[in-house]
């Protein structure tokens, strides 16, 4: 992940935050305890995507003159936007528990 961090043009240790930080959702998303490495750049993506995220605060939409961006509301999809989703599905590991009776 080292060479990721290099992408976030952030300090070491702010990247290793987010690095971190989208490393435990996409693990809690696709029920696993070690990342792949061909999941690792969609970790880098959406750690990305929480730095964007850090800097809009809680904006949902913006125009200036004839131009307006809206921002889609993560809340519901555990913090993970959908085209990253998508893309973690093919990842993702069914949820099997032991009920003891």
């Amino acid at each position: 992940m080292e060479k990721y961090k290099k992408l976030l043009n952030l300090s070491d240790e702010e990247a290793s935050l987010y690095i971190d930080l989208a490393s435990q959702a996409v693990l809690d998303f696709t029920n696993r305890i070690n990342l792949l490495d061909s999941m690792k750049p969609l970790v880098v993506e959406l750690a990305k995507y929480y730095i964007a995220e850090e800097k809009r605060q809680g904006i949902s939409s913006k125009s200036e003159g004839a131009i307006s961006v809206s921002y889609t509301d993560t809340s519901s999809t555990e913090g993970i936007p959908s085209f990253i989703r998508t893309r973690l599905n093919r990842y993702r590991l069914l949820h099997l528990t032991k009920h003891r009776t």
